[in-house]
Order: structure tokens, then sequence, then C-alpha cells
């Protein structure tokens, strides 16, 4: 059960990243927060094994670095007429 439990908000906690990542206005990022916000709430009940999401996470998701078969996709649309 704890695994599955560990499962759910990883998943959970990548969808708000990319979602934060991907949030151009400041009312979409303020979105995010506010189901950050859930997130951590929830998580309060299994804390020992499920840390909140910070503000300095969600920063860090969006300065992350694309994968290398996403950069080279992208030079291969760049290249293409």
């Amino acid at each position: 059960m704890l695994e599955n439990v560990q499962k759910n908000f990883k998943e959970k906690r990548d969808d708000l990243y990319s979602r934060y990542r991907l949030a151009r206005s400041p009312e979409d990022k303020q979105k995010v927060i506010r189901d950050m916000q859930r997130f951590n709430l929830e998580a309060l009940k299994y804390r020992e094994v499920m840390p909140p999401v910070t503000a300095t996470a969600m920063r860090q998701a969006t300065q992350q670095m694309p994968k290398k078969p996403a950069i080279g996709f992208g030079r291969m649309m760049e290249a293409s007429p």
C-alpha cells in the first residue's frame, strides 16, 4: 500500500512541476501554486514518506534542461523547411 501512495503522490508532484513549467501567465502560475498547496495539505498525512512541494522546488523545475531526445527532436524541427 505504501508503494501505491508514493507512486500516486509522485505522479501528482510531477504533474505540478510540468504545469508550472508550462504556465505562461501569472494567473496560470497562481492556479498551480494553489494546487501545490492542496497537494501539501494532502501529503501531511504521509509526511514520513512524502515531503511537501516547496516554492524552491517549483523554481528549480522550471530551470531543468530537457532530455536529450527532446533536444534532438527540436533541432530536427528547426532544420526542416
